[in-house]
C-alpha cells in the first residue's frame, strides 16, 4: 500500500439533498436573469457539443482510430462470455465515444473522492517556498506566501466548490440545467419500477419524494432525473 503523505488532506464526504437541488431549480427559474442565462448557456453548449459529437469515432472508421488494447479486448471478451468478434465489435464504439468525451470533456467529483493530484500542487509549492510560507497547505486545499513584496493565495477547488466560486451558489443549477436542455429532450422517464443494473441507480434517479405540484419552466419532469444523475457525480452521497 503506497504510503499517505504528511499533510494529505482528510475531506469528509458531501451531501446533497435532492430538495435542496429542487429549491435551487425554483429560484433558477423564477428569477428573469438566472432564467435567461441558462437560455443563453442552453444555444452555445448545443452548438458547442454538435461540433464534438462530429469529431467522435464513427461506426465506419478504421480500425486503428479506436486504439483499442489487445489485454482489455481479451479479458472484456471472457468477462462477457464472447465467442464472436461481432460480439465485442458492438461494444468497442460506444466504449471509445465515452472514452474521447471524458478525455475533451473533463469530469469533476468532490475533495473526497478526488486522486488528491491537485493538492500536491500546494505541496510542492510550500517545498519551493518553503522560507515565503504565510498559509501552510498541510490538512487543506489552500496555501499562501509572499515574495518580493507579493502576496499570493492559491486554493484547490474541486465540484461544487469550483461552480460556486465561479458564478455563486446557484451557478451548479444554472450551468446543468442548461445542458441537460442542450442534450436531453422532454419526454417520460423510466417507469418507477424499473429494474436498473447498477445497484443504486435508481434511489439516485427516481422523484417519488418530488411533490405533484412541482413546477417549473426551465427542465420538465421527465428530465429531474438526469438533474439527479448529475448531481450525483459532484456528491458522495445524494440523499432525498
Amino acid at each position: 500500500m503506497a504510503r499517505r503523505h504528511n499533510g494529505l488532506p482528510r475531506p469528509v464526504g458531501r451531501r446533497l439533498s435532492k430538495a435542496n437541488l429542487l429549491l435551487q431549480l425554483v429560484s433558477v427559474d423564477s428569477s428573469d436573469e438566472s432564467r435567461q442565462r441558462v437560455l443563453a448557456m442552453e444555444n452555445q453548449f448545443r452548438r458547442k457539443i454538435d461540433s464534438h459529437i462530429t469529431s467522435l469515432p464513427e461506426g465506419d472508421a478504421r480500425f486503428q482510430k479506436f486504439n483499442t488494447s489487445p489485454y482489455v479486448l481479451l479479458i472484456h471478451a471472457r468477462n462477457r462470455s464472447y465467442t464472436r468478434i461481432s460480439e465485442i465489435e458492438s461494444d468497442i464504439l460506444p466504449a471509445k465515444q465515452f472514452s474521447s468525451m471524458e478525455t475533451s470533456a473533463g469530469r469533476y467529483g468532490t475533495p473526497k473522492a478526488s486522486n488528491k493530484k491537485d493538492w500536491h500542487i500546494l505541496r510542492n509549492i510550500r517545498e519551493k517556498q518553503a522560507q515565503a510560507i504565510t498559509v501552510d497547505p498541510a490538512d487543506g486545499w489552500n496555501c499562501a506566501f509572499q515574495e518580493q513584496g507579493i502576496s499570493v493565495d492559491v486554493t484547490v477547488r474541486i465540484g461544487l466548490d469550483w461552480w460556486e466560486h465561479l458564478g455563486g451558489p446557484n451557478c451548479f443549477i444554472e450551468v446543468f440545467s442548461a445542458l441537460i436542455r442542450a442534450c436531453i429532450a422532454p419526454g417520460n422517464p423510466d417507469s418507477a419500477a424499473h429494474q436498473y443494473v447498477i445497484a443504486d441507480l435508481r434511489d439516485i434517479v427516481s422523484t417519488a419524494t418530488v411533490g405533484h405540484d412541482y413546477n417549473v419552466s426551465l427542465l420538465q419532469r421527465g428530465q429531474l432525473p438526469w438533474l439527479f444523475l448529475i448531481a450525483r457525480h459532484f456528491c458522495d452521497e445524494l440523499v432525498e
